[in-house]
This record gives C-alpha cells, sequence and structure tokens, in this order.
C-alpha cells in the first residue's frame, strides 16, 4: 500500500464552534457532489497556503474523487499519486485533461482564485451550473448561491468530519483515465538542436529527489506544467500578473526556507534581463541552484499572437554574465548532446550555483503555448 505523506497541518478548529446550519450547508455540498457520474476537483494554490493538502487528500481517496491542480498550484499533491490527472490551465491544457474537465458534472474549484494565469489567461470552458467554487475571498460560490463562512478551510474540517462511508454509487478512479506520469528516459540526439519539449524532458529526466522547480512566467512556465513531480510543494511560480523577473530572486527564498533542497530555475532570456542582479546573490551565499536559461533571442510567449521587432531582446553572454557575477560553472549548449552532458555533470550536489543558458530557435514554443495563443490570437487579430 501506497503512503504518501504530507507536511503536518495546524490543528483544527473545534467542530462544536461551527453553527449546525453551516455544517448542513457544507454537507448537502458534499452530498451533491457524491451524486454526480463525472465529480472532479480543481485544487489550487490556497490549498497549500493553508497547509490542507493532507486533509484534501484524505477526502480524494475517501470519495474516489480525481483531481487536478491549477499551474501556480502545480505539486501541491505529489503528482505520481493514482488520483492526480494532472494540470488544468484553460486553453493551454492539454486535450486529455482539459476534456476532463471541462465534461465534469461535479467540478469542485477549491481554493484557486480566478486570476489571469490560473484560468489560461481566462480561457477556462466549464458549465457553471455544474460547478461549486470554494476560496478564501468569496466563500463558496455555486448556482444555488453563496456562503462567505465556508472557505476552504472550513469546508474541509467538516467533510473531514463527515462519517458517512456507503459511497456504493460512487465511481473508482482507474487506469483507463489516468495519464501517464512516470519519468520518461531522455536519450539525447547528438547532432540535433534542442526544442522546448525536449528541453522539457531533459529536466524531467534529470530532477533529483529534493529539487525545487521554480518556474518564471512565460514559456518557462507554460512548458513545466509536463514536468512530473513526486514531492509536494517542489513548485513555485508568480501566481498573479505574470510578472517577469520572480524567478532569480525566488530561488534565494526557496532555498533559504528549504536549504537541504537545490532550486533549479527555469527562466526565459526575457526575464533573465528583469533580475539578472540576483545571480550576485546566489553566488555570494553559495546556494547550490540551477539556473537554466531557455534562449530564444526574444518575447516568445508574444511571438505567436503578434510578431514584430518589439519582441527581440538584446543579446547578451549569459555565460560571461553568470562568471562575472561569481558563478564558478557556467555553460552555453546548442544540441541536445550537449544539454544532457551538462545536465549530468551539474546535477550532483554541490556548495555553488551553476548556470545553463540553452539556444533555442525563435519561433519554437511548447504545446502549452501554442495552444494558448491559438486562442489568444484570435482577440489580438479581432
Amino acid at each position: 500500500e501506497l503512503h504518501w505523506p504530507l507536511k503536518t497541518e495546524p490543528e483544527p478548529r473545534p467542530m462544536h464552534v461551527v453553527p449546525e446550519a453551516l455544517k448542513s450547508y457544507a454537507l448537502d455540498l458534499l452530498n451533491w457532489l457524491r451524486s454526480c457520474k463525472r465529480p472532479l476537483v480543481l485544487a489550487g494554490v490556497e490549498v497549500a497556503r493553508f497547509g490542507l493538502q493532507s486533509t484534501l487528500l484524505q477526502i480524494l481517496e475517501r470519495e474516489s474523487w480525481p483531481v487536478v491542480t491549477s499551474l501556480s498550484g502545480k505539486s501541491l499533491l505529489p503528482e505520481l499519486h493514482p488520483q492526480h490527472l494532472g494540470v488544468y490551465e484553460g486553453a493551454m491544457s492539454s486535450r486529455t485533461v482539459g476534456e476532463r474537465v471541462e465534461s465534469s458534472d461535479g467540478l469542485l474549484i477549491l481554493g484557486m482564485p480566478l486570476g489571469d494565469l490560473d484560468t489560461g489567461i481566462f480561457t477556462m470552458s466549464f458549465d457553471q451550473d455544474h460547478c461549486i467554487n470554494v476560496d478564501l475571498e468569496h466563500g463558496v460560490r455555486w448556482q444555488g448561491g453563496q456562503e462567505e463562512s465556508l472557505d476552504p478551510l472550513l469546508l474541509l474540517r467538516i467533510w473531514i468530519e463527515e462519517s458517512q462511508t456507503d459511497h456504493s454509487n460512487r465511481q473508482s478512479v482507474t487506469a483507463a483515465c489516468l495519464p501517464t506520469t512516470s519519468q520518461a528516459k531522455f536519450i539525447p540526439d547528438p547532432e540535433q538542436g534542442i526544442t522546448v519539449m525536449r528541453l522539457i524532458q531533459a529536466v524531467d529526466a534529470s530532477l533529483l529527489a529534493k529539487d525545487i522547480v521554480v518556474a518564471d512566467p512565460g514559456d518557462a512556465l507554460f512548458a513545466s506544467a509536463d514536468l512530473h513531480l513526486p514531492e509536494s510543494n517542489d513548485f513555485l511560480t508568480s501566481g498573479y500578473w505574470a510578472s517577469l523577473g520572480f524567478a532569480l530572486p525566488a530561488a534565494v527564498g526557496a532555498w533559504g526556507a528549504r536549504p537541504d533542497h537545490r532550486p533549479v530555475v527555469l527562466l526565459g532570456d526575457g526575464s533573465f534581463l528583469m533580475s539578472a542582479v540576483e545571480l550576485a546573490t546566489l553566488a555570494r551565499y553559495h546556494i547550490p541552484a540551477l539556473i537554466i536559461v531557455l534562449d530564444n533571442a526574444g518575447y516568445g510567449t508574444e511571438r505567436p499572437m503578434l510578431d514584430g521587432a518589439f519582441n527581440d531582446v538584446h543579446q547578451i553572454d549569459h555565460v560571461g554574465f553568470a562568471r562575472s557575477m561569481g558563478f564558478r560553472e557556467a555553460v552555453r549548449v546548442s544540441t541536445e548532446d550537449e544539454l544532457w552532458n551538462a545536465l549530468q555533470r551539474l546535477a550532483p550536489a554541490r556548495d555553488s550555483p551553476v548556470l545553463i543558458s540553452v539556444k533555442l530557435p525563435q519561433n519554437d514554443c511548447s504545446d502549452a503555448l501554442s495552444r494558448l495563443t491559438e486562442a489568444l490570437g484570435k482577440r489580438v487579430k479581432s
């Protein structure tokens, strides 16, 4: 039997202080979800912020509900858990995940403020009549009304106390609806140039047990949805506004919070220019971060929507810049073989940061970004 350990949660609020009417309301929602044929939970970043992962996981396993997460909530639950289907991000989602979410007749959106990034720039599509939305700011909202007092914390506490175990009408999660979530081996082609998809596959195959992925907004973030993170809380990104320049300073904070984990930073060449001076901080405090710069000579998120010279980024020597900031190891790679050798050579734990600058085709992008920009490009051109 597999055990999925998660962080210890704060002590729950004593249930006797919860008004009976509120408990009744929460249990009505639970029973409604139990009555659905295709229930699904879409979990967001607030679940992690309030330490509710263990409680949510107990409920998911008890009810046999499958779960997806938002992009900013990626890895709030172990992604190799058999009930974890992947990341849902509106138009950016894979076809399998998108269809599963959007066809659900009982969708619980839990702890996910509906901001621009997590909704795929507002490209989510599902039937509001079959949806319950629970977040800190608004409480519970559904077509039947709203109860502001039922935030994610209280709702899950009531549900975990529910002793009803008759789930004869529930459908268990079967292998047929699960995606492939195991890490695949990466076999580099020595003469092949690197694409975003192959870069992510190489990173995925080389991640260590104690790595925290820190992704900057842009294709570094969108592509990283395809990484498989076996432990919870191993992914960080900027959840709002998609502001460039988040990842390098965030790596400093991630290491300060968990010094036994290595930050693996994914960022574009445009993002790099926003906060490149933080390389000096990483070097000064010997933070063992792996910095991977996706260099496509511009703002790759915008090019598929509306291209022009305004998307080009002034080219700099990432390797030389890193060394000038105090890095002892920095390399430039342009083939799959060079990339794989660099990842393997620089993977072992060390007492200083390292950088890999990856040359990418100017017009290449992840599948997620391609799907998103196809949807958004229609809006821009209209």
